[in-house]
Order: C-alpha cells, then sequence, then structure tokens
C-alpha cells in the first residue's frame, strides 16, 4: 500500500493485527522524488531554474554529460545533491537480498536525511521512520501492488479515452474487455 496512515489503520482493524502491512517501494521512491523536487523548488533562483527532469531521473539512466551536470549543481546545491544521493541510496535499498542488510541501509539513508537542513528532508525521514516496518517487509516475500496499480492506471484510461459512458454496464463491459486476455477473446465464444 501507499504510505497512508489511515489506509494502515484501516487494513490491521479489517484484517487485524497480525496482517503484515508493507510499504509499496514505487510509493517509497516515489515520495523521495517528491523531497529533492520540493528542495529543488525552493532552492532554485527564478532566473536560472534546475531541470525538474535532471533531479528525477535515476543513476543508471543518466547520461554521462547529465551526471557531470549534477556533479557540477552539487558544488553550488550541496544539499540538493545529497538529497538525490540519498534518494539513490534508497533505491539501491531494495535490490539487498536480505531484510537484516536492508534494514541497516535503511537506518543509514535515515540518518542522512536527518542531518539535511530541509524540512522536507526532516519530515520525510520522520515518514521513513513511521513506515519502517512496513518498508522492511517487502523483503519477507517481495509483495508489491504493481498488477493493481496498472489496473487502477487502465481503468482510469478507459473512463477518459471514453468521454463518458450511456450506461454503466457499457463501462463494466470495456473494462472487462481490457482484462480478458486476447488468447481467450480469439479462441473461445462467449454467450450471454
Amino acid at each position: 500500500m501507499d504510505m497512508e496512515a489511515g489506509d494502515a489503520a484501516s487494513v490491521r482493524e479489517i484484517l487485524g493485527p497480525r496482517v503484515k502491512v508493507v510499504a509499496d517501494h514505487f510509493h517509497v521512491i516515489q515520495m523521495a522524488n517528491r523531497t529533492v523536487d520540493e528542495v529543488r523548488r525552493v532552492l532554485q533562483d527564478p532566473r536560472y531554474p534546475l531541470p525538474k527532469k535532471l533531479w528525477m531521473k535515476n543513476k543508471e539512466h543518466l547520461t554521462k554529460d547529465e551526471a557531470e551536470r549534477i556533479a557540477s549543481y552539487g558544488d553550488y546545491y550541496p544539499e540538493l545533491f545529497r538529497l538525490w544521493v540519498l534518494k539513490e541510496d534508497l533505491r539501491q535499498m531494495y535490490e539487498m537480498h536480505s531484510r537484516k542488510i536492508a534494514a541497516y541501509r535503511l537506518r543509514k539513508v535515515i540518518e542522512g536525511y536527518k542531518q539535511c537542513r530541509s524540512g522536507y528532508a526532516w519530515a520525510f525521514a520522520k515518514t521513513l521512520e513511521r513506515w519502517q516496518d512496513a518498508i522492511l517487509n517487502f523483503f519477507e516475500r517481495r509483495t508489491t501492488n504493481a498488477a493493481v496499480e496498472g489496473m487502477h492506471r487502465k481503468f482510469k484510461l478507459i473512463q477518459r479515452i471514453s468521454y463518458g459512458f450511456k450506461t454503466m454496464d457499457c463501462y463494466l463491459a470495456k473494462i472487462i474487455l481490457a482484462c480478458v486476455p486476447l488468447y481467450l477473446l480469439t479462441h473461445h465464444t462467449i454467450y450471454n
């Protein structure tokens, strides 16, 4: 799940206290990117804006020129550069193979955010501390809600491109059609 306190409380209330909540890693990294972007917007000079796309890129997707640009910005904006490095450290934490190693890396990342002067970084550090168990629960079964998020996005796209529906049945039919594998549609006859 995403990191909304009310959602976790509701899940525990409905499913019981023994349920293990997993904070989806996509949402954790999204919050880290948001922290970088908030600090970027505060620090930048309106006459010389810092390129948002550059700071949102992952380290492995940077070209050599882009990596050099980020490093040069680090001389003028050390706080922003530090937040970008912490975001990358957080991403690398998800590549660990054990919960114990990931817990150590997460503690280091949280300490790094706490050492920053930005209120955004402090707030994110508090969020990471609050959700530490849920973040680390990922490493037990590598559970993610990516499939659900993908379906949700597909449903919203269907709704947007259809410009409204005459009936709810029409909307549901389009959703079912979008979810049924093409193989089944081409090899089976569907009867009402």
